[in-house]
């Protein structure tokens, strides 16, 4: 940061205008080109501007410094690159080093930097926290305003809102091309958000960009992950011929690490539960639980393997699923899934039905998959409920979900 921006940061921070500033110290114009970078300031006239603005000469070296931005900004590139060990190293040194700190302009990118730290490393932050520093979002610079909307994009992310992630992410990308940050990790996050969302077209163009960003890193364990998005993409828009040429096409990549494989793997399975191939499904999610998986996988491939015994009228199989999701899905707090067991429940008949299934369906299931859930999801719910309706013979109120869930559909 230039001597001139630190001074324009600090004017609009205390709300006064160049007039007021300038004002028996040095003229508008004079100023103006101080601001701009046109200029250096005399020592005399940076005194009385930094007095003005209460300011010290020490506090300006600070901001000026360039040492001290290079510790933020490797400190902030350890993050990106999920190199956390010594990123908390490097937090430690420079919690030891307060005075570099201690003006506004730095202190702000520090605070930056440690809620980016703490959702990439723990995968949550205090949403407090990311609003008071939010607060500041007018006093920021380009630079800053980029990582502000690119943490609460995480953030949102990482709470599922995936309207609001979209819409942080989308300014950040704007912010990042302005100031010439492209970051890879930005539009890898910001195409999975499109995917949930249903904006494949849109999910597949961020896909592309950073998988650019990617090989020309050399990168090839993050250009994987890349595939395998274009995959899933093709997943979800039902091309399931598509998607399994790509996933058996990533089991042949010597970069493959057993954790994507046994993700592939499970995909493949669920390609061919949709194809009716319950048997090559059962074996191929069956194959991937004995990788290693992480409790949220395997969660999913709990379900999946219930749903497939359930085709097979293997009803002590799909019991034993079941009853391994739920618990898991208690576990983790995870709410889709222990809606989506409850879903099992209800519309394969394996328990009896809950007086209170219509209101929690009504209130607490359909509202949730609406905000959090795809639409495929979304969609599905609607339909039990009005199916409910249905048997029930409530008519008018099945006719009016019917309604809803071809508007859903044709959307």
């Amino acid at each position: 940061m230039t001597i001139g921006e630190v001074i324009k940061y600090f004017r609009k921070k205390n709300q006064l205008t160049q007039e007021v500033l300038s004002a028996g110290i040095c003229s508008i114009p004079y100023l103006s080109k101080l601001e701009n970078n046109q200029l250096e300031p005399s020592n005399d006239i940076l005194l009385h501007l930094c007095k003005r603005l209460g300011l010290d000469s020490k506090e300006i070296e600070n901001i000026t410094s360039p040492k001290i931005l290079e510790e933020l900004l490797e400190w902030s590139a350890l993050i990106n690159q999920e190199r956390f060990q010594e990123a908390l190293l490097l937090k430690d040194q420079i919690d030891l080093k307060k005075d570099y700190i201690s003006s506004q302009f730095l202190r702000i990118y520090y605070e930056l930097f440690s809620i980016h730290l703490l959702l990439k490393s723990e995968g949550h932050a205090p949403l407090q926290q990311i609003e008071q520093l939010a607060a500041s979002y007018a006093y920021m610079d380009s630079k800053q305003r980029y990582h502000m909307r690119k943490i609460e994009g995480i953030y949102h992310y990482k709470t599922s809102d995936w309207q609001q992630s979209a819409s942080y992410f989308q300014e950040a990308v704007l912010l990042g091309e302005m100031v010439g940050l492209q970051e890879a990790d930005v539009y890898y996050s910001l195409a999975i958000v499109y995917s949930r969302l249903r904006k494949f077209l849109n999910s597949n163009q961020y896909i592309k960009k950073c998988e650019l960003i990617y090989q020309k890193n050399l990168d090839y364990k993050k250009v994987l992950k890349c595939k395998m998005m274009f995959a899933i993409n093709n997943l979800l828009m039902k091309e399931y011929q598509l998607a399994r040429e790509d996933f058996e096409k990533i089991l042949t990549s010597k970069e493959l690490e057993s954790s994507l494989r046994s993700k592939v793997l499970h995909n493949i399975g669920v390609i061919y539960y949709h194809q009716n191939d319950f048997q090559k499904a059962e074996k191929a999610i069956t194959e991937s639980m004995d990788m290693g998986r992480s409790p949220y996988s395997l969660l999913k491939s709990y379900y999946f393997l219930s749903l497939i015994y359930c085709e097979l009228q293997q009803d002590g199989q799909t019991i034993k699923f079941r009853d391994l999701g739920i618990t898991l899905a208690k576990e983790l707090n995870n709410a889709e899934y222990h809606y989506k067991f409850q879903i099992l429940n209800y519309k394969y008949k394996l328990g009896t039905v809950h007086p209170e299934w219509e209101l929690t369906l009504k209130e607490e299931v359909v509202p949730f998959f609406k905000k959090f859930g795809d639409k495929d999801d979304y969609i599905q719910v609607l339909s039990l409920l009005g199916e409910f309706y249905y048997e029930h013979k409530k008519y008018k109120q099945a006719a009016d979900i019917y309604i809803e869930v071809s508007a859903e559909a044709l959307a």
